[in-house]
Order: C-alpha cells, then structure tokens, then sequence
C-alpha cells in the first residue's frame, strides 16, 4: 500500500466514527441537548440544518475527500459543533477524530503538491537532445519555510536531474554549476523577501552554459589554462 492510499485509509476511518456515531446516536443526543439548554422542542433552525446534513452524510466507503473534510469541519464550527465533546470512544471524542481527518488531509495536499513539485521539476531539460535547447524556466510555489537554501538544493537535485546523471556517470561537478549559478540568480532578484512564494529553476541554455561533449575537452582546457586539475584518479 503507498502512502497515500494508507493515509485516504486512515481519513475513512475516522469519518467513519464520526458517521456511525451519528446516525446511531445523534438525533436523540442532539434533542436531549437542545431540551436542556433551551428547555423547549428541538424544532429551531440548527436542528433541522443539522437534520438535512446527517441525511447528505455520504457512506464511509463511497466519501471522498472533499466530504470528509466537510464533516470535520461541520464539527468543529457548524452544524454538528454540539457533538463537540461527545465521547466516540471512552477515552477518544468527536472533536479529536476531526481534527485527526483535517490535519491528515493537510499531510495528503502536501504528498500530493510534493509528487507535483517533483514532477514539473525533472521536465526541466537542460542537455541538448534530439532537438536544439531552448533557454526556459520553471517556477514552484513553495511555503515561507521552504525559502531557504536547505531546501532549494534539495528541490535543485530534481530540477538539474538529467545533468546529475549523464550516461550512468553521478556529473556532480555540472549540477553543482548549474544549482549555484541558478541560486546566484535567485538572491540577486531577493529570493527569500518575496511575498509570493515561490522558487524559480533556470536551466543550463537560459544561463548561458554550453555543452561540449568531445573527449578531450578538459584537456584542452586544462593546457590553455582555462582550469586547473588538482588531482586524477585512474579507472581500469
């Protein structure tokens, strides 16, 4: 079972506590409450609001995610705020479990949005293929606590991917240029001040970087002065 499938398991299954408890136990706690608060038939508009919604309740195995999230918070500021308090369990109430389906679902989105972010990330080309490479960038929203450079290299491993990895070799060198070059960017336009948050990955022809393939290029560059090599290990 992935994450996220246990984690849809773990919502269902306090919605459907907060259900069965319901349309067990509801109506006829929900009638004894408003007679003792109000000392008078529980005939006022809450009481039939919270009626109507206890009939839409979908069946635990049919609700999505949007109907339990609801009912959570029905729970705790609406209609079946009454039940507040009320015991499921002896030692587990009605508002635990809907804070337990609000703060799951919150661990969803962000599954979700992660897998997004990742995603739109490794399309990020920045080798020339079969066809020429286009200079191009690609923005991620982020949260204030993710504008910080732990997490932007963490986010640049997937922008610059395809540079990581070039013919089964780990290009450590090539990714490190790009990220910090990239980063260089972000802070000369105040990354971490932005009031919309988000990070901005450019690839390798929208910084000017080129692509040289030939085999003796570091060679080359190392004779003309260009670099200097510190040290070299030799393969069999």
């Amino acid at each position: 079972m992935s994450k996220y499938d246990a984690l849809i398991q773990e919502i269902r299954y306090y919605y459907s506590m907060i259900y069965e408890w319901h349309h067990m136990n509801g109506l006829k706690r929900h009638k004894e409450k408003l007679i003792s608060d109000q000392h008078e038939q529980p005939d006022d508009i809450f009481f039939r609001k919270y009626l109507k919604f206890l009939e839409q309740m979908p069946y635990p195995e049919s609700a999505d995610i949007d109907s339990m999230l609801l009912t959570a918070k029905e729970i705790l500021s609406g209609c079946m705020e009454w039940s507040y308090w009320q015991k499921i369990k002896q030692d587990f109430s009605m508002c635990e479990a809907a804070k337990k389906i609000r703060s799951t679902i919150e661990q969803v989105e962000n599954e979700t949005n992660s897998n997004e972010k990742i995603h739109n990330l490794m399309s990020l080309q920045n080798l020339i293929s079969d066809s020429p490479l286009e200079a191009n960038s690609l923005s991620i929203p982020v949260s204030r606590h993710e504008l910080n450079k732990e997490k932007y290299y963490e986010y640049s491993r997937y922008a610059y991917s395809d540079v990581i990895h070039i013919a089964e070799i780990e290009n450590l060198g090539g990714y490190v240029a790009l990220a910090d070059t990239n980063l260089e960017y972000e802070e000369r336009f105040n990354w971490s001040n932005r009031e919309d948050s988000h990070i901005c990955f450019r690839n390798s022809k929208a910084m000017n970087f080129t692509q040289d393939n030939s085999e003796d290029t570091l060679c080359a560059l190392a004779v003309s002065g260009e670099i200097s090599i510190l040290s070299v290990k030799i393969g069999s």
